[in-house]
């Protein structure tokens, strides 16, 4: 199975869950300020925002289905299919090299200013 289709299966899923939380707040919410008779001033953004958030994950899932049927009709390599994101977050040689030598210089500085700051705390001696 290649990398693209094991993501947007993985986001689908986020977006689904994320889409059927939503809808129960806002079930929630209108039923709640209904029965305690809740004047829609002190909740209508929070409902506004929810509807609105809904209505981008329905958006989302959407294009998410259509992409996957795509990418199930599709029988190209990994690489060809790779997401942008996925595209982006492989390391390269360089990268590598360039976070080994920030580590190990943040290690020395670390250790550096951890040995000043032990020679400030111990009394002088004289």
């Amino acid at each position: 199975m290649n990398k693209k289709l094991l993501t947007l299966e993985g986001q689908l899923e986020d977006y689904e869950g994320q889409f059927k939380g939503l809808t129960s707040y806002i079930k929630e919410l209108t039923d709640r300020t209904k029965e305690f008779g809740t004047d829609s001033e002190q909740y209508e953004t929070d409902l506004m925002e929810a509807q609105h958030n809904v209505k981008y994950y329905e958006e989302h899932i959407a294009l998410i289905k259509k992409e996957l049927s795509e990418v199930e009709k599709t029988t190209g390599t990994p690489d060809e299919t790779d997401t942008v994101l996925q595209q982006i977050l492989k390391p390269d040689i360089g990268t590598l090299i360039l976070a080994s030598v920030s580590f190990v210089a943040g290690a020395i500085l670390a250790s550096q200013l951890s040995s000043k700051s032990r020679s400030k705390d111990s009394p002088d001696k004289e």
